[in-house]
């Protein structure tokens, strides 16, 4: 598997390292860093992509008013391994452009997942997944009941991480914008 993402600049990017570190400690949640040890937020996630996508991106993107990214507090994917998550805005800007992100790499792309199709998109940043219970869900929302996300950055990175061997995802390309 492959994924396009955007690195959180700094210094959320640490914000977020220090959350799952704090995870790690009170609840032995780690999965969620194990797999991709970037903190991000995922634009699409495909099987794989064909090569070109990324110097396609750099060229389409160049000179486009990329939308602000607004973080507003924790959410949670339900299901019996849920994933908690830092929840994003969804403007008219940020959705405008994801879908013109994803109607632009769709010819380089083999077997999209459909949860990162327009229709299905929910912006996010990942906190917790796949070693998690509903209680523990609980356990770490109850946890941050006050705790204020009020965060705002501008995207200035598209990076494609693939998925290797051991099932964690590692940066292959990257642009800045």
């Amino acid at each position: 598997m492959q994924a396009l993402i955007t690195a959180l600049p700094q210094p959320y990017h640490q914000r977020i390292i220090n959350i799952w570190d704090g995870l790690h400690s009170k609840f032995n949640i780690t999965q969620a860093r194990d797999i991709t040890p970037i903190p991000h937020l995922t634009w699409h996630i495909s099987h794989s992509y064909r090569t070109g996508m990324m110097e396609h991106l750099r060229l389409l993107l160049g000179g486009c008013k990329l939308p602000s990214i607004k973080v507003n507090g924790l959410g949670v994917f339900p299901g019996t391994s849920p994933v908690i998550y830092l929840s994003i805005d969804t403007s008219d800007h940020l959705v405008a452009f994801h879908q013109f992100i994803i109607k632009s790499i769709l010819p380089f792309s083999q077997e999209s997942v459909d949860l990162y199709e327009p229709d299905r998109w929910v912006p996010h940043i990942t906190l917790a997944l796949g070693d998690t219970t509903p209680t523990i869900a609980e356990e770490i929302i109850a946890d941050n009941v006050g705790t204020q996300y009020d965060w705002r950055f501008e995207p200035d990175n598209f990076v494609l991480i693939s998925e290797n061997l051991s099932g964690t995802y590692i940066a292959q390309a990257s642009i800045r914008v």
